[in-house]
């Protein structure tokens, strides 16, 4: 989309709302298996394994609020340019 110059666009927009709730499952996914990697670690000895599955769901997390926030601010983008293309 950047080669094409279509960055500001609808495509973009969705593409992050895209990308937004595939992070959303994967936290929701993970977060729902973290009373498997606790039951491992138990058996195993190794408490790593819950540290691992709370990283994954962090970052999962850190990663769909990001993407909220650059989609919020490409739609404000896109219209504020929008708006400009109308008083050139």
């Amino acid at each position: 989309m950047i080669e094409r110059q279509e960055a500001f666009s609808g495509p973009s927009v969705q593409a992050l709302a895209n990308i937004r709730r595939c992070a959303a499952a994967v936290a929701i996914l993970f977060a729902l298996g973290l009373p498997v990697f606790a039951a491992l670690a138990r058996i195993e000895d190794a408490p790593g394994l819950v540290v691992l599955g709370m990283a994954v769901v962090g970052i999962s997390v850190v990663i769909a609020i990001f993407t909220a926030v650059l989609r919020h601010l490409l739609k404000q983008a896109i219209s504020i340019r929008a708006e400009n293309e109308f008083t050139v």
